[in-house]
């Protein structure tokens, strides 16, 4: 939230937070974040979808790459869809979401089924300039503060590593995207953000 407030950005009713890791430490979610980059599609693939809100959609899978649940979205706009971090689906679980029209990465280690979809689709991949080499190039290279199809605008949320973006839907009741930024922490109910340098950190290594 203190991101969005040194912005300028009023703050979102509804938090979509990918990837929710466990509370065995922020080392354990750097090595995840290692992992994830290592391999960019799971094997799993997700057979249904589920609407969050009116016209945001989630699917996940069990990551066999990090041994975890991963998370990923759609939004709905004007009857096309902008794929968020996409992981495998089951083709008539897609079709629910109507024409593709983008899709946007949060960061490197999000690439996932996102060369695979732009193929299958015809569409242009977003994602963050500055980013480390990814294993295709994207078609349109975003920063802090663009806007991005679907309603979505960027906003840098240094996490997992320093080029790492969460997107902002400011249309009612406000929804923000920030994947891999928050574990559980002690006590009921709790979440905690982890920084940037435990991922420098096992690049390093």
């Amino acid at each position: 939230m203190e991101v969005l407030r040194k912005t300028h950005i009023p703050c979102p009713r509804v938090f979509i937070a990918g990837d929710v890791y466990g509370n065995k430490g922020e080392n354990t979610v750097a090595v995840r974040c290692a992992q994830e980059e290592g391999m960019s599609e799971p094997s799993a693939r997700a057979r249904r979808i589920q609407e969050v809100i009116p016209g945001v959609w989630r699917w996940f899978v069990l990551d066999d790459r990090i041994d975890s649940e991963s998370d990923a979205h759609a939004v709905v706009e004007d009857g096309r869809t902008t794929l968020i971090d996409p992981l495998p689906v089951a083709e008539a679980a897609l079709q629910r979401l109507g024409p593709i029209a983008a899709i946007c990465l949060t960061a490197k280690c999000h690439q996932r089924s996102a060369w695979r979809y732009r193929t299958q689709f015809g569409v242009k991949v977003y994602a963050p300039a500055g980013v480390r080499p990814m294993e295709e190039d994207a078609d349109v290279w975003y920063r802090a503060g663009d806007r991005l199809p679907g309603g979505l605008q960027a906003i840098h949320t240094p996490g997992p590593e320093e080029v790492h973006y969460g997107f902002l839907l400011a249309r009612e009741p406000g929804v923000f995207f920030c994947p891999d930024l928050l574990m559980h922490g002690k006590g009921k109910g709790r979440c905690c953000i982890f920084s940037s340098l435990f991922y420098a950190g096992m690049l390093s290594l």
